[in-house]
């Protein structure tokens, strides 16, 4: 139960702490069509778990203490991520303005640049995700990262009692969408 919970705080954790929202406006790939009506319902579910312990998140984050504690994590993984890859911030730069050229392109209707668009933010995103990757391999922000989430667990379940429950709820539903997908 407590690794499932972890590997939870672990998941939202990296995306809050990294670049926060740099690659959320991408758009998400499609769903497959021909999903069970049951998968269907899981993916919901996990779904609308996934926005509740959001709202958890942010509300713990209201600690001016753990707040400060994922603003150096985040910056240190940044750092991190850099060094690792020095075109990164340039690349991360341009997503505002890919942002209002796809808007412009919608509006536009051409598809033809909403597709360049796309894989362009793929390509970015996973240039992201693997300097992301390496940067925590790093002992040092390893631990950071350990130390922030197990403060950042606590002061969940510290807000809310129905915290364990939707933790262990999110962690079986990925589980078994885990084993559906084999």
């Amino acid at each position: 139960m407590r690794k499932a919970r972890r590997s939870l705080v672990r998941l939202v954790t990296i995306a809050a702490v990294a670049i926060p929202g740099a690659l959320g406006a991408q758009d998400a790939p499609a769903a497959p069509q021909e999903l069970t009506p049951e998968v269907q319902g899981w993916l919901a579910e996990l779904q609308q778990l996934h926005v509740q312990l959001t709202q958890l998140q942010e509300k713990a984050l209201q600690d001016p203490q753990l707040a400060a504690q994922r603003d150096s994590l985040g910056a240190h993984i940044r750092a991190e991520m850099e060094t690792i890859d020095p075109e990164l911030p340039t690349k991360m730069s341009r997503i505002p303005q890919m942002e209002a050229e796809a808007a412009a392109a919608e509006a536009q209707k051409d598809e033809a640049k909403l597709a360049a668009l796309r894989t362009e933010a793929q390509q970015i995103e996973q240039q992201f995700l693997r300097a992301q990757q390496q940067a925590l391999q790093k002992p040092e922000l390893a631990a950071e990262l350990n130390a922030f989430q197990t403060a950042l667990e606590a002061r969940i379940l510290e807000t809310d009692p129905e915290a364990p429950r939707l933790m262990a709820r999110f962690q079986e539903l990925e589980e078994k969408l885990a084993k559906a997908a084999q």
